[in-house]
């Protein structure tokens, strides 16, 4: 698979959450609105990443999620995402893929994804 190539790549990219997008996800989980950023909602800026694009589309399942919370994240600040392709291995009918996204240097989402073999 030529996604084999990037395991250990990274890439950065500062983000800014808009407020009316936080707001709206915060309604939706039932979380009071805050301009704190909740750090499951930096997964949606996966998408922005060269890194993950040979993913977008692809169907892939999540299997795995493990966050590291060390310090608060703001809307109303520039945040800094490093991401990882962290793994690829081969599991039977199966490829398993981990990535990990630092954010602020500091705060820490791994997430690990599997999809079929054809």
């Amino acid at each position: 698979m030529p996604h084999y190539s990037n395991v250990g790549r990274t890439e950065t990219r500062y983000v800014k959450v808009d407020e009316s997008v936080l707001y709206a996800y915060q309604t939706l989980f039932g979380m009071p609105l805050s301009q704190e950023v909740p750090l499951l909602f930096f997964a949606r800026y996966w998408r922005g990443f060269t890194l993950f694009e040979p993913f977008i589309g692809a169907e892939v399942m999540l299997v795995d999620t493990t966050l590291k919370y060390v310090t608060p994240l703001y809307c109303d600040e520039s945040i800094k995402a490093t991401l990882t392709f962290k793994s690829a291995k081969q599991i039977k009918n199966f490829e398993q893929f981990r990535f990990e996204l630092v954010l602020n240097d500091s705060n820490v989402i791994q997430q690990t994804f599997v999809w079929r073999n054809s």
